[in-house]
């Protein structure tokens, strides 16, 4: 949006009362010194290097273009893209394509049902008829039905009200509002910043009227600092125009000289049809600013003829500019041709100033050498002028102060840094005899504090250092802690589970029974220790996969109905509303989070019953929330337990540890495993009725079915095992005892080897069905074996599965790298091994996506390319 300058002397009818306030300015402008002026001169001049560099213009092809482009977009992007639609024709005065974007964007809203867009029509349409001259007035209060709106539409209901309030020259409000305008504009989001510009750019409009020509020019270069970070095309003739012409206002002549030569060369190929006008016109207006007499004359000779024939307000305009001069120089015929041609110009291009005809006149006068009657003419001007200033003194003198206080409060932070700045250099010019010594102390004090950075840069990183060995140490302690406590487990646990498929008396039974149950708890207790760390850590990833999420909620539900139905409970589960078959989530995850709220919710209900519900919902981009509610009828909590609950290693109360033990870990581990899949987890608790836990998280749309492969997983398979040869490679001695003892009652042969190589070495005389390895072992360890099994083609389809105590994510994905097929963990689970021992020998395996029978080593190819074998 171009702003108009008039140059000469028909100041307006409110000239002496803004002449009363200009004291002021000139304090605030005394004040900033040299220093700011320079300071604002080199902004000046950065700002015209940038243009230079890449400049364009705004088109209606290109407008047009983004106007297509803003109904095709969503959201925030939509909204300020069809604003600038709307504000280009609005600003270039074309009403009929601004109302054909108009309808077009209220149609948009009714389909889309988004009623920001009707919003932001509605508010352009409101100011219509002030910004056109239909109308002189708009009440104030009827931009309050915006307030209601949202933000996006508020924000532009505040521009259209600065702009009726700058074209009714409310100062007061203007700058108020344009103010409180650019304050609220979020000034990060590059969406907003062509209206942050507008609005600098109508209130810099705003400050020249009232002379505050300093702060004028400043909110115009904000503009087009902001013109620059849009990126995109922008009005830079228009904005240099703007530039140049403010600067000179300012006083800065040498930064409005170089952005003149600059608007030269920018209208070469971005000016409209009357750019070489509008340069000589501001040629003109910097040289009448330094009274520049001739000058002003040979910058307006280029575009004579459209002065001897004013068509436009601003061919009359450069039309008084020339007459004035003319008249000052002493050329009185010329003046007087001039004169003569306003009297001539046509209706309706403001040549009609009875104020200016006197002030020309009397300097035509004094041309003439008739200074008696160039003196009665200028006393007439000035009686006019005051009479005409009288009528509205009051009025104005309150308006302009209350629009300045605005304006000047927003400088006040600046000008006090400026006055300690200004009373700093005070007392260095008073005391210039100490400048040496005042160079060497700071010399020593800068060499002080290099040397003490250094020493601070050199300890921070050493502490780094020493933190990231700390954070090593401690996911090293828990690797070898975890591999440690497996170890005995595994041999505490296994033959827990083989002394129970033997006959034994009642007693005995449930003695093993309780040893069971006692290492299922510790190992419990272990697995929540690691994933409480590896979360902490950072180390806990989270695996989508396409999957039944219907399918594994019913898993967990029957994994906890035995436990349930030895209390004299029921656990019950229902899927509501329509859940899609195949949804994106992490199975494994998911089921340590309903497994924990499941495990809790049995523990904590004596009698009753435990319900659990999920429902899917979908999102606006894309995704489904899955929501799964628990609820017990169980012992309930205080609203005091409530709010410590999801705390590390927190519990009710001590009675309660006791009482149904626990670590209290696993509410805090299912809270973060929620929120790393974009929900959370809530609870609602009465004491003595019960609670209802509420898991939430995202799972992504998936166009294709889930693989089968979970489904498969929990159906029996035949564990056929009779006469299958494995090869059990394990350092530990009470590990091959517990392996073999659950896998002789299904009448698997095993052969033992105590490392790698004796493995490699048992293969080269023997063959084998299934090989079940150890990872860390002496001489050579399980992963360096299973490499040199890959390499040799005899044994590339050899199934080998991973006998680990190490559960950490690093290790089983090195597992996978090295070739091996699947992995069991210890403590070793009899039915995990014999079913991973039983996948591995299923021959032939089919291969649904191909169509054709494949080994075991096509398995593992899958594996690598992302298909779930079971695994």
């Amino acid at each position: 949006m171009a702003t108009i300058r008039i140059v000469g002397r028909s100041a307006g009818r409110a000239a002496m009362a803004i002449a009363l306030v200009m004291t002021v300015l000139t304090l605030v402008a005394l004040t900033a010194g040299p220093a700011r002026a320079e300071t604002r001169e080199a902004r000046l001049d950065a700002l015209g290097e940038q243009i230079r560099a890449h400049h364009g213009k705004l088109t209606p092809t290109l407008i047009e273009t983004m106007g297509r482009s803003a109904l095709a977009a969503k959201g925030d992007a939509r909204f300020y893209s069809a604003w600038r639609v709307l504000n280009y024709y609005r600003n270039n005065g074309q009403d009929a394509d601004f109302a054909r974007w108009g309808a077009q964007l209220r149609t948009a809203a009714a389909r889309d049902g988004e009623p920001r867009l009707a919003g932001m029509v509605e508010a352009m349409t409101l100011s219509a008829p002030v910004l056109s001259g239909r109308a002189d007035h708009l009440d104030d209060a009827v931009w309050s039905r915006f307030d209601a709106a949202g933000p996006d539409v508020r924000r532009v209901a505040q521009l259209e009200r600065l702009r009726v309030a700058v074209a009714l020259s409310q100062w007061a409000n203007a700058s108020t509002v344009g103010t409180a305008l650019i304050r609220d504009v979020d000034g990060q989001n590059p969406l907003t910043w062509p209206l942050a510009a507008e609005a600098h750019t109508l209130l810099s409009t705003t400050l020249g009227d009232l002379g505050d020509h300093v702060s004028a020019l400043d909110h115009m270069t904000s503009a087009a600092a902001l013109d620059r970070k849009i990126g995109s095309a922008t009005q830079d003739a228009e904005r240099v125009y703007d530039l140049a012409s403010m600067a000179s206002a300012a006083g800065e002549y040498a930064a409005a000289q170089r952005l003149a030569a600059l608007h030269g060369e920018v209208i070469k190929t971005s000016g409209g049809p009357r750019a070489l006008f509008f340069n000589r016109y501001l040629c003109a207006s910097i040289a009448f600013d330094q009274a520049q007499w001739p000058r002003v004359l040979r910058c307006l000779d280029d575009i004579a003829p459209l002065l001897d024939r004013p068509e436009d307000g601003w061919a009359v305009a450069a039309l008084r500019l020339r007459l004035e001069v003319k008249a000052r120089l002493g050329d009185a015929k010329g003046a007087r041709r001039d004169f003569a041609r306003l009297r001539a110009a046509p209706d309706g291009l403001g040549a009609e100033d009875p104020l200016f005809d006197l002030f020309s006149d009397a300097y035509i006068l004094r041309a003439e050498k008739r200074g008696l009657e160039a003196f009665d003419v200028y006393d007439r001007w000035r009686r006019k002028a005051m009479l005409a200033l009288d009528e509205d003194h009051q009025h104005k003198i309150a308006d302009i102060s209350s629009a300045l206080q605005a304006e000047l409060g927003a400088k006040r932070e600046r000008l006090q840094h400026v006055e300690k700045e200004a009373a700093l250099q005070r007392g260095l010019n008073t005391a210039w005899t100490l400048v040496a010594g005042l160079m060497t102390l700071l010399a020593a004090g800068g060499a002080a504090w290099v040397v003490h950075q250094r020493r601070v840069s050199r300890q921070l990183r050493e502490a780094r250092a020493r933190a990231e060995a700390a954070s090593e140490a401690k996911s090293t302690f828990l690797a070898t802690m975890s591999h440690e406590l497996r170890t005995p487990l595994n041999g505490m646990l296994g033959l827990a589970q083989a002394l129970k498929l033997e006959p034994l008396e009642p007693g005995e039974r449930e003695q093993v029974e309780l040893l069971e149950d006692s290492g299922r708890n510790l190992l419990t207790l272990l697995n929540d220790v690691l994933d409480l760390s590896k979360i902490e850590a950072g180390k806990l990833d989270i695996a989508p996969i396409p999957g039944d999420l219907v399918h594994t909620c019913t898993r967990a539900a029957r994994l906890h109905g035995a436990l349930a139905a030895d209390k004299g409970l029921a656990i019950s589960f229902a899927a509501e509303g329509d859940t899609p078959a195949s949804l994106s989530f992490d199975p494994v995850r998911v089921r340590q989070c309903v497994s924990n709220l499941l495990s809790n919710a049995v523990k904590f209900t004596a009698q009753g019953e435990v319900a659990m519900t999920l429902r899917c919902e979908p999102l606006a981009d894309g995704d489904v929330l899955a929501t799964i509610r628990v609820a017990d009828s169980g012992v309930g909590m205080s609203a005091e337990t409530l709010s410590r609950l999801f705390g590390a290693y927190v519990q009710a109360d001590a009675a309660t540890a006791r009482e149904f033990g626990g670590t209290g870990l696993g509410l805090n581990i299912t809270r973060r495993l929620a929120e790393m899949m974009g929900g959370g987890v809530t609870v609602e608790s009465q004491e003595g009725v019960g609670s209802t836990f509420t898991l939430s998280f995202r799972c992504g749309a998936v166009a294709v079915e889930a693989p089968q492969a979970e489904a498969e997983e929990d159906a029996p398979a035949p564990f056929d095992l009779q006469g299958r040869k494995v090869l059990l490679v394990d350092d530990h001695p009470v590990n091959r005892k517990v392996v073999g003892v659950m896998l002789a009652p299904f009448g698997c042969v095993v052969v033992e080897a105590e490392h790698g190589q004796a493995a490699l070495d048992r293969l080269e005389t023997e063959a084998f069905d299934v090989v079940l390895m150890d990872v860390n072992m002496p001489v050579m360890d399980g992963l360096e074996a299973t490499r040199r099994i890959r390499a040799r083609s005899e044994w590339a389809a050899l199934p080998v599965i991973a006998l680990t105590a190490d559960v950490m994510d690093d290790q089983i994905r090195a597992c996978r790298e090295a070739g091996m097929d699947d992995f069991v963990v210890k403590p070793v689970d009899m039915a995990a091994l014999v079913s991973a021992v039983t996948r591995a020998g299923r021959t032939p395996v089919t291969d649904h996506e191909a169509g054709q029978d494949v080994g075991p080593g096509a398995s593992r190819a899958r594996r690598r390319a992302g298909v779930a074998t079971g695994g």
